[in-house]
């Protein structure tokens, strides 16, 4: 009997640590939110990859999303936030 009523307690308590890691994580991975975001359609120089359209996205802060090559128009993800900073960056770049 006696080591029936000291497994349980162990087990009870693996248990509860259990329950309330899982409940911890969570509230953690869903407190955790992607900044807001907006997509800008950027004309790039006519004559650059593909490669070479996501190197000049990217570079100031942006997030490459696709390429239309046939109309030189990359689509780029950027922090709301930083809009206007990477546009000004964009329109410097002569890529």
């Amino acid at each position: 009997m006696r080591v029936i009523s000291s497994v349980r307690p162990k087990y009870a308590f693996t248990l509860l640590l259990t329950f309330f890691l899982a409940i911890v994580a969570t509230g953690l991975a869903s407190s955790v939110q992607k900044p807001p975001t907006t997509t800008l359609i950027v004309k790039m120089a006519k004559g650059l990859s593909e490669a070479q359209a996501r190197s000049v996205a990217s570079r100031p802060g942006g997030t490459p999303k696709a390429f239309i090559p046939q109309l030189n128009l990359q689509i780029v993800e950027v922090p709301a936030a930083a809009v206007d900073a990477i546009t000004k960056s964009l329109k410097g770049d002569d890529r």
